[in-house]
């Protein structure tokens, strides 16, 4: 068994999470090296409105600013679509 701690954060007080019945932990397979599971991802669509940027991320992720030692597209230039 390991764990990973997430942090989160909105830019406003109108960002807020607004979804109270999501869980605070999550049981997920075990991915690469720091890769955080889709259900992360998921949840936190589900809580909270866009944009959304993930850092040190490994993939870039449809919805999502991706930054990270193995994303090579600018920030710049992605599209959170």
């Amino acid at each position: 068994m390991s764990h990973e701690t997430l942090v989160t954060a909105v830019r406003s007080e109108n960002d807020r999470f607004d979804d109270r019945w999501l869980r605070s932990w999550i049981e997920a397979p075990r991915g690469r090296h720091s890769e955080k599971p889709d259900a992360v991802r998921e949840m936190i669509e589900r809580a909270s409105p866009g944009p959304r940027l993930e850092l040190f991320a490994r993939t870039l992720a449809s919805g999502w600013y991706s930054w990270g030692h193995e994303i090579a597209e600018p920030l710049i230039d992605q599209s959170a679509n």
